[in-house]
């Protein structure tokens, strides 16, 4: 008992001493609300510095503010093929003053954009998208569930004109699975244990849950020419 308290109290007092010595840093966040035509930036006062409005599209999940003042957000789009959370299917460069300096669509019954993206060093865009596998498909990569499955890939855009692009590069977790349950099958492994560098196409894949992967979040090492990206 004695310990316990010991430890509330010094609990207390860093939280006393962090609080009472708080400093204000001189920046700005950005706030784009989810399904708004706005972004605003802020100081640390809450004072507003810069808004702006009317832009084309409503937001989506994720927004960045760029070098030069350049505001990098993603657009919600209607695509009725895939009804899972987290959908967007567009992305736009926006400057200062409001223009559109590159708008991007990537919605079809193939694929679509959700969630995050990602500014490049070299000026390109990195996102994560679905794509469509049919249960035929599903089954032949060893999928114990004959049903269709979204599962993730990672885009690289290059930009070639205001609402043109090419892919730099991607990535397709379709292309990295394995499966134990059939040894004739396609993706087989002995041993899931021993190849973690795999992702096993059973793992919480039910008939409701054609979702499988469901990443969320981006990012990117510099340093290390690397990729990290979250997953439920």
């Amino acid at each position: 008992t004695f310990m316990k308290l010991k430890l509330l109290s010094l609990t207390l007092f860093v939280f006393t001493l962090f609080s009472t010595t708080a400093q204000q840093w001189n920046g700005y966040t950005l706030i784009a609300t989810q399904n708004s035509t706005s972004a605003t930036l802020i100081d640390t006062n809450g004072t507003v510095y810069k808004t702006w409005s009317g832009l084309t599209g409503s937001n989506g999940y994720s927004c960045y503010l760029l070098q030069g003042g350049t505001l990098l957000r993603t657009v919600s789009t209607n695509n009725s093929t895939f009804p899972n959370g987290g959908k967007t299917g567009r992305f736009q460069k926006v400057d200062w003053n409001g223009n559109i300096l590159w708008d991007v669509t990537y919605s079809t019954t193939s694929y679509c954009l959700h969630h995050d993206i990602l500014p490049m060093p070299n000026g390109n865009v990195m996102a994560i998208a679905w794509e469509t596998k049919t249960a035929t498909e599903a089954s032949s990569a060893g999928s114990t569930v004959s049903h269709v499955m979204y599962p993730d890939k990672i885009v690289e855009f290059h930009q070639t004109g205001t609402n043109t692009y090419s892919i730099a590069w991607e990535w397709h977790a379709w292309d990295h699975l394995m499966q134990n349950n059939n040894s004739g099958g396609a993706n087989y492994v002995s041993s899931l244990v021993n190849n973690p560098q795999l992702l096993n196409i059973n793992y919480g894949n039910t008939q409701m849950n054609s979702d499988w992967l469901h990443m969320n979040g981006l990012d990117y090492n510099e340093a290390l020419d690397q990729i990290v990206v979250s997953s439920h």
